[in-house]
């Protein structure tokens, strides 16, 4: 695993675990406040496969990995999400990367390069994995907000309640496979007159959180239609909505959104289907979501994304099957999550497969989570990583930001340069640290080096740290 690899664990970590979604993600609900409290994870890996490496070399890498650990911190406050990702090798930090995410644009900070900080825009074409010299599609989990169904739906619900001018409610029966019998049709019909300024008044009929943020710079146009089939108890099985609209009136897109839902007590079932290609030109960003959730006990979750931009395709797709059961020592969370993408332009699939044992403890107040989780990745069919990471996860103290006096806009334009010179300052960082370990463990770096020239790196590093 060269440097650089390694650098791509401290993101892949950053981007699966210090999501804030993740957890809504990965692990069935529980009535435990994740987001209320400011948390602390720790990563080790133990490796047993890692092509082409034979089985001496997968050695070596073990040895060196036993002193390398990942730390990171999230937190949540509002729509403000932070986080921060160490390496560590023998408890000391070799690098760290600090991300803030507020609304429409993230922030990031870089421990190699204290003075600057970096922005950018979702607009911009812009993501943390390629200002890291890697791919944007690699291991990202899709933004899905956990409160978006429950969060839409009372908006649908506030619609035809605060908008009866536009409202058809009429007897209707029909069977809305494995959801339920509607009985009744309502459709909203707001003409193209009330488009301008209707991002703003729907916002207003939404919770605060992501889809109000959302709904509040979205531009609307022509006319936009809503439907809804309720059944005998006004149970909401099946919505649909049709429109154009998107972030300026020169980025608009024909929507079309499809949701069967079944809410109860005891379950929540989603498939939601939405497409959104472009009105002029070609591109467009769709999204499949099934999920069937048994409050504190199961999961079962497939987000597919779809996405046609400046003529390349790429699509990922997010699968958990997660079951929660309670024993002596806790709540077992156990079962398989993966994240699958294929490269634009390309056949080739990329997959990375997680499958976790992992205790929950703690209260509701003060949550935590020990244990090992099993990670394949794969390349096409064929795995080329096999790994198995220990992970804990506890409350923490909350995160600082730094306010720095460099800062800069990243765009796609000064990306590249930008990536190089990041990357390369990490890798200067994290080597210093790993050829200070024991001679014995860092055979993973000098096996071959001519040993006059492996004593001068090893003083050079240590000169640079003192």
């Amino acid at each position: 695993m060269p440097v650089r690899k390694l650098i791509s664990l401290l993101l892949a970590a950053l981007m699966l675990f210090g999501s804030a979604s993740a957890e809504a993600l990965f692990i069935p609900e529980t009535e435990w406040q994740w987001d209320a409290v400011p948390l602390e994870i720790t990563l080790s890996a133990d490796v047993q496969t890692h092509m082409p490496f034979d089985e001496n070399r997968t050695a070596q890498l073990n040895n060196l990995l036993k002193h390398i650990s990942l730390r990171l911190y999230i937190q949540q406050s509002g729509d403000e999400a932070w986080s921060s990702v160490e390496l560590l090798t023998d408890g000391a930090q070799a690098a760290e990367i600090r991300l803030r995410q507020t609304g429409n644009e993230t922030e990031a900070q870089f421990s190699v390069m204290r003075d600057s900080s970096f922005r950018w825009t979702k607009e911009s074409g812009v993501s943390l994995p390629e200002l890291l010299g890697g791919d944007k599609t690699a291991y990202t989990v899709p933004e899905i907000d956990p409160d978006l169904p429950a969060d839409a739906l009372a908006l649908f619900e506030s619609m035809v309640q605060s908008m009866p001018e536009y409202l058809t409610d009429k007897a209707h029966e029909a069977n809305i496979s494995g959801m339920g019998k509607a009985v009744r049709k309502q459709t909203l019909t707001i003409p193209s007159a009330q488009a301008d300024g209707l991002g703003v008044r729907l916002a207003s009929l939404c919770p605060k959180g992501r889809l109000r943020s959302l709904l509040e710079s979205t531009v609307y146009a022509g006319k936009q239609t809503l439907m809804l089939w309720r059944g005998a108890d006004g149970s909401v099985y099946r919505v649909e909505w049709t429109g154009q609209a998107g972030a300026s009136a020169d980025d608009l897109r024909k929507v079309s959104l499809v949701w069967r839902l079944r809410h109860t007590d005891r379950e929540l079932v989603d498939e939601i289907t939405l497409k959104t290609p472009k009105v002029k030109g070609s591109g467009r960003n769709n999204l499949q979501l099934e999920r069937r959730l048994i409050p504190g006990e199961y999961l079962l979750l497939t987000v597919k994304t779809g996405v046609l931009s400046g003529g390349e395709k790429s699509s990922q797709t997010l699968s958990a099957d997660l079951k929660r059961r309670m024993t002596d020592g806790g709540a077992l969370i156990e079962g398989e999550a993966s994240i699958e993408y294929t490269v634009p332009d390309s056949d080739m699939e990329q997959k990375l497969v997680l499958r976790p044992e992992i205790m929950l403890t703690g209260s509701a107040e003060a949550p935590a989570l020990s244990g090992k989780t099993g990670v394949t990745v794969y390349s096409g069919k064929n795995p080329v990583e096999q790994a198995e990471l220990d992970i804990s996860v506890r409350p923490s103290g909350w995160l600082l930001w730094e306010l720095r006096p460099d800062v800069t806009q990243v765009t796609e334009d000064n990306l590249p340069a930008l990536a190089q010179t990041i990357t390369g300052h990490l890798t200067v960082d994290v080597v210093r640290r790993m050829v200070l370990l024991p001679q014995e463990d860092t055979l993973f770096i000098s096996d071959g080096l001519d040993p006059v020239v492996w004593n001068q790196i090893v003083e050079a590093a240590r000169s640079a740290l003192q």
